[in-house]
């Protein structure tokens, strides 16, 4: 095989590839998103904080869902917050994390 065909060909393989793969899915620092198959948004808590820590509270409200299990919730920005963490005043802000709209946003990170 032509080394210059075989050098294009390889090009445009690696190519495809890239740009394939930068369109499945997104990343921010406190976790990553996919475009969701019915349109609608959703949320999955995939890292309980490297300890067994529920009841998950998002916005203050107790989040239903269990590690892992995708519920849907409201586009925009977000504050969850770690069973022991919350009080009744809110006097604790947990971490803020966005949801774009029509996605499943998977949050892996609770650190700084």
């Amino acid at each position: 095989m032509n080394s210059k065909y075989f050098d294009a060909l390889l090009f445009t393989a690696i190519l495809a590839i890239v740009l394939f793969s930068a369109g499945c899915s997104s990343r921010d620092l406190r976790g990553w998103w996919t475009n969701s198959a019915d349109g609608k948004t959703y949320f999955v808590l995939d890292d309980p904080d490297g300890r067994n820590c529920p009841p998950f509270f998002i916005d203050g409200e107790r989040w239903p869902a269990q590690i892992g299990e995708k519920r849907e919730i409201k586009p925009g920005i977000h504050d969850i917050t770690c069973g022991e963490k919350f009080n009744s005043d809110n006097a604790y802000k947990g971490v803020g994390f966005e949801v774009p709209e029509g996605t499943t946003y998977t949050f892996d990170y609770w650190g700084p």
